[in-house]
Formats: C-alpha cells, sequence, structure tokens
C-alpha cells in the first residue's frame, strides 16, 4: 500500500525505449520501488530507507541503490527536512548493446538483467556509475535547460557495466559450493571495502575492520587478499597514497599533506610515497 504524505516527483527525462530521468523531492513517503531495465536511485541529500532482497539499506547523501526487474524493494522515508533523490532507469535494449560493443559474454548479461543483483548500495566516491550520477545531478542543478539524449544513457550503462563486471569477477573467486555462504561473504568483504574506503585516514586496525563485519581478523586477511588481489594493508595504504597525490596537485604542501592522511611526521610519508609511487612526493608535486 502506497502512501504519501508529501512529495514531488518530476520527469526530466523519458524516451520510448523506457529510459529516464526523475527528480524527487520528498519528506514522508512509504512504498514499493519499482526498478525498470537496470535502475539506480541516488541520493542528493538527506536519507532514504530501503528494504531489498530481505536486506535493509540505509542510503545517505552520495549513496546509491541499483537493480534490474528481479530486485523487489520497498523504501521509505521520514523526514523534516526535503530528502532529494535521482531516479534513473536505463533500458535492457541500451545494457545490451553496450556489452555487445563491449564484447561482453552471455553470462555476465544474464547475471546482470535476468538474476538478483550481487551487491545493490554503493557510493558515488567508489564507482565509475556513482561519478556519473554525480556529475549528472550537478548538470540538472546547474543548468535551467537539459538537452539529454540517448548518448547520456549509453555512458550511464557503460559505467554501471563496468562496475558490474569487477564485482561479477570478484565474486567468482570465492571458492564455496553452497551459495548462500558465498553470498554472504561476499557481503562481508565488501562491507570491510566499503568501511576502509570511508575510514582510512582514522587509524583503523585489521581488528577493527574484522569486527565491524563480524568476522576474525585471520580468517578476514586471507578471504580479503584470495578475492581482492591484494591485502587489506596495502589497499588502506594504497587509498592513503591516492588521496596523498591529488591534494598534491591541489598544491598542498608535503606537511600538510602528511598531516591529513595521518602519517606521524613528513620523513615516515616520504617513504611510504616513494615506495608507492617510485617518486619522494616533493619532487612528484614539481612535476605535476
Amino acid at each position: 500500500m502506497l502512501e504519501i504524505c508529501w512529495s514531488m516527483n518530476r520527469t526530466i527525462y523519458s524516451d520510448h525505449l523506457g529510459n529516464e530521468i526523475r527528480f524527487s523531492s520528498i519528506r514522508e513517503w512509504s512504498g514499493k520501488a519499482k526498478f525498470n531495465g537496470m535502475s539506480a536511485k541516488y541520493v542528493l541529500q538527506g536519507i532514504e530507507f530501503y528494504q531489498t532482497s530481505k536486506k535493509n539499506y540505509t542510503i545517505s547523501e552520495g549513496e546509491y541503490l541499483i537493480g534490474n526487474q528481479f530486485t523487489e524493494s520497498n523504501v521509505m522515508i521520514q523526514s523534516e527536512v526535503d530528502v532529494l533523490g535521482l531516479c534513473i532507469d536505463i533500458s535492457e535494449e541500451v545494457v545490451i548493446q553496450m556489452c555487445h560493443k563491449l564484447k561482453i559474454d552471455a553470462s555476465f548479461l544474464n547475471y546482470l538483467l535476468k538474476q538478483q543483483l550481487i551487491v545493490n548500495k554503493y557510493n558515488r566516491r567508489n564507482s565509475l556509475l556513482g561519478k556519473q550520477l554525480d556529475h549528472l545531478a550537478w548538470i540538472i542543478f546547474k543548468n535551467e535547460k537539459h538537452n539529454f539524449d540517448i548518448s547520456l544513457f549509453e555512458r550511464l550503462s557503460q559505467a554501471l557495466i563496468e562496475d558490474q563486471i569487477l564485482i561479477f569477477q570478484t565474486y567468482g573467486r570465492l571458492k564455496f559450493k553452497k551459495q548462500f555462504t558465498k553470498k554472504e561473504v561476499f557481503d562481508q568483504l565488501m562491507k570491510a571495502k566499503d568501511f576502509m574506503e570511508s575510514n582510512w585516514n582514522k587509524g583503523i586496525s585489521l581488528e577493527t575492520i574484522a569486527k565491524e563485519i563480524g568476522m576474525s581478523k585471520f580468517h578476514f586477511a586471507r578471504m580479503y587478499k584470495d578475492v581482492f588481489g591484494t591485502s587489506p594493508y596495502q589497499f588502506l595504504i594504497s587509498l592513503k597514497m591516492k588521496n596523498a597525490l591529488h591534494l598534491l596537485k591541489k598544491e598542498k604542501s608535503v606537511q600538510e599533506v602528511a598531516d591529513s592522511i595521518g602519517y606521524p611526521d613528513v620523513s615516515s610519508f616520504s617513504k611510504a610515497f616513494s615506495k608507492f609511487y617510485g617518486l619522494p612526493p616533493s619532487l612528484h608535486q614539481k612535476i605535476a
């Protein structure tokens, strides 16, 4: 049963293939969330609560949920201020054409369109589609006229496919006979990856990450490396170094960068940076 207490939903673009962009501004809403083709529910402001495939998701600003026609989901919004969101539907036809263009095999296409997806929740920072959605939101809010066409959905489709094929390939590395066990462990590892991406600058330990997902630290470290090809420690280092490089390109001093990413002094930061990139930060800054 659908209940709407206060809402505004506006269609920004729609075509005969089923591609669509909708903008919503809602304070109270509860009911079923529809997924047409491949759909993304992107939150620009506030929080939306979803129950999808017997799992609960809290989608906050900068996060999004994706699903296909097999995704059954209920959504609830209850806020004193406007919760702003974009709903993007990419038609199956566009997705299929892009898969053919990228020469992706039928098993992946079957997973993408004919099965429940392995992972539903994403952050704009950590995905290609998220960056596309963020840019699309910026265009919508900064410009009065929108000349969207099929090429936009082709770009969105390609980003979604490239994100999902990494998930599909990574999931395949887990060796469990029982599908439920495989999915459960993969969910835990993805949760750990998301936790590290959100807290890399807070000095988190292996024990903290393992506790967050309910695994022993030894089991977590082994499983994570088996699936992602790198240890949790190495992944945290890569996050720190990528953020350090970004700050250096913004003309921050080496001391400022070291402080920002959690190194105790410039010397230890410079040593880690040089090992990762092959050049000391001071020289890299001059080249940049």
